[in-house]
């Protein structure tokens, strides 16, 4: 079977993609980033891992977004609570998966939910402290 792999990294926008699809059945698509807190001492970082079965994005063990605050003096990082950053939402009754696109310029995340008659997006920004609805 065939396999397409793609590799992005964009390292003045501190963003790193990665994509991988069988033939357009099966497609895994892993995308990392990061954005700077207001105070400057610290940066948020996220990872996104999402998966697409013939086509349809599907909920896994592995899929969603996780995020970590790394201590630019200590150059540790540890897990930032979804609800830390202002990220605590339902998601739309009836959603089967959610996706998650990182952004490669700016501060934007599009979570994707997917429901019977459809896609709704929502779209959050970070502001250097916590995530904001809307879009910039």
């Amino acid at each position: 079977m065939k396999r397409n792999i793609l590799l992005i990294v964009d390292t003045q926008n501190g963003y790193v993609g990665f994509e991988e699809s069988e033939m357009g059945e099966n497609r895994m698509v892993i995308e990392c980033c990061y954005w700077n807190y207001a105070d400057r001492k610290h940066k948020l970082v996220a990872v996104s891992n999402d998966y697409y079965q013939n086509g349809q994005a599907i909920a896994g063990q592995y899929t969603g977004v996780t995020f970590y605050k790394y201590d630019n003096t200590t150059r540790k990082m540890r897990v930032a609570s979804a609800v830390d950053l202002g990220l605590e939402f339902d998601a739309p009754p009836g959603t089967f998966a959610t996706t998650h696109s990182l952004p490669r310029r700016g501060k934007t995340i599009v979570y994707t939910f997917y429901v019977p008659a459809g896609k709704i997006e929502k779209r959050m920004t970070w502001n250097g402290n916590e995530f904001i609805a809307g879009s910039k």
